[in-house]
């Protein structure tokens, strides 16, 4: 799929915000319209994807109220005797208005019945249903708006119309929009760190982290710091192409420099001109490919990398196979899917004991 461009982002954010303004008009079918427009430009996109399913559950809980209302009238209408049919018919009220005839919008009550607040949703009916993909729009919503820590009317009106349309809580806000503040916080503070700054003052004004903030903060800050302080030179060889570029990307990201190798034959050969501090290598190749374990003795042949700490990689799980990368002398493993937070103690962890031996014993 092609990436989305800077001018089709543009459009896809004003679909967008026609179709949050439909769904709090009532205007259902219209909604779904600019939503499938979005889909045209980007099929993946999460907002229009957090969108479509508000969208199933409300035509869904329009439709129960529209049948609860039905049901209702029928229950209560007197039976009309057989004279009456001669009789002009009673004044009655005009029946509710219709739906688009299309299947896919099901009868649509008035808005305020079916999108109850939050408070009284259990006396209209309805269960307040937050999927994880609405979750995760509000979330990158307010990534975006808090980027650079300013946030204008215009933005604030945003996240309250997200936040009304998806039925995110006040409360619910709060530690959401705290993650994001928090996360970006410490993104700001890797980029800077690495250019030199050691102080970072300005950047908790930025994001507007009170000093109570920063105590739940510090123990993800001094950990990110003491990454970056002790980085070095990872090598990761691994056969999962999609695997080797996620880790690439949480090593690099924290500040590490990462060399790849797809097979142990590719490893050994850039180990002719490489030193890395560490080395992460799966178990199982695809053969002819050497596996891991033969890998592992090719190193120990090379003087330079005797001490260098080694990981198996590994999906399995199994005793034999953890004891037998143990008993070859590796430094440890870790089972995919891997943890980041876990890879990146375990890196720094062994990093910074071999420096700390290589000090003491001078070599």
């Amino acid at each position: 799929m092609l990436p989305v461009q800077d001018n089709q982002k543009a459009v896809i954010s004003e679909l967008l915000k026609s179709a949050d303004r439909a769904i709090r008009d009532n205007k259902l079918a219209h909604a779904y319209d600019f939503i499938n427009k979005v889909f045209e430009i980007d099929q993946r996109n999460i907002y229009a994807l957090a969108y479509r399913e508000r969208l199933l559950y409300l035509t869904e809980a329009a439709a129960k109220e529209q049948s609860t209302r039905e049901k209702a009238a029928a229950t209560k209408a007197p039976s009309a005797p057989a004279s009456s049919q001669m009789q002009p018919a009673a004044k009655t009220e005009p029946p509710p208005a219709q739906a688009p005839s299309d299947p896919r919008y099901p009868p649509a009550a008035p808005a305020q019945q079916y999108v109850p607040a939050p408070e009284h949703a259990e006396t209209a009916g309805h269960s307040i249903q937050k999927s994880p993909a609405a979750t995760e729009a509000y979330r990158r919503l307010l990534a975006e708006v808090w980027e650079d820590g300013n946030i204008d009317p215009t933005e604030q009106a945003r996240i309250e119309s997200m936040r009304e349309t998806f039925e995110i809580s006040k409360a619910e806000h709060a530690p959401i929009e705290l993650e994001v503040r928090t996360s970006l916080f410490l993104d700001a503070v890797r980029r800077s760190y690495q250019k030199g700054v050691t102080t970072f003052d300005d950047l908790q004004k930025r994001y507007r982290l009170t000093q109570f903030e920063m105590q739940s903060v510090q123990p993800r800050l001094f950990q990110l710091l003491q990454s970056l302080k002790s980085r070095g030179f990872v090598m990761v060889v691994d056969d999962d192409e999609a695997f080797l570029s996620l880790v690439k990307r949480i090593l690099e990201d924290t500040g590490y420099r990462c060399l790849t190798a797809i097979s142990g034959e590719d490893g050994i050969r850039a180990l002719d001109a490489e030193t890395p501090d560490i080395i992460l290598c799966d178990i199982n190749f695809t053969k002819p490919n050497m596996s891991g374990f033969a890998f592992y003795e090719r190193l120990r042949a090379v003087d330079r990398l005797t001490s260098t700490p080694f990981i198996f990689l590994s999906g399995l799980d199994q005793t034999i196979v953890v004891r037998t990368g143990k008993q070859m002398g590796a430094d440890d493993y870790l089972t995919k899917p891997i943890d980041a937070e876990l890879l990146l103690a375990t890196v720094e962890g062994k990093i910074r004991r071999a420096r700390e031996l290589k000090s003491h014993y001078n070599l």
